[in-house]
């Protein structure tokens, strides 16, 4: 791990969280430390197959106790599930045949939240 790297990609993902109002509970050694134990860190991205650091049930801090290292898909997935029950929508054939395409993008989701 590049520390100079590293440190950039922790203010970065602390500043998103920051922009949307969600609370940073950790320092940078501890998300080292996080990234590290998963054996995940370099495979850390946005892209399908990249590996994402994520709240547990979408809620809460990102604080040591609730995060979880996972692929962007399925959190990504887990995000539109929880986006569409709290707006009281059931199954949508069509959003959920594109979730799962083999091509699937999960940059391409935040336009369904648009949809719903």
């Amino acid at each position: 791990m590049n520390l100079v790297v590293a440190r950039k990609q922790f203010s970065v993902q602390k500043g998103t969280a920051k922009q949307r109002n969600i609370s940073w509970e950790m320092t940078f050694k501890e998300w080292c430390e996080i990234w590290l134990e998963s054996g995940q860190y370099h495979s850390r991205g946005r892209g399908r197959d990249n590996m994402v650091m994520c709240r547990k049930g979408d809620i809460g801090p990102y604080a040591i106790a609730n995060v979880e290292i996972r692929s962007a898909l399925s959190n990504k997935r887990e995000a539109f599930a929880l986006m569409r029950q709290s707006r009281g929508i059931g199954q949508i054939p069509e959003a959920d045949s594109w979730l799962n395409r083999k091509d699937f993008d999960p940059e391409e989701l935040d336009s369904w939240w648009d949809l719903i």
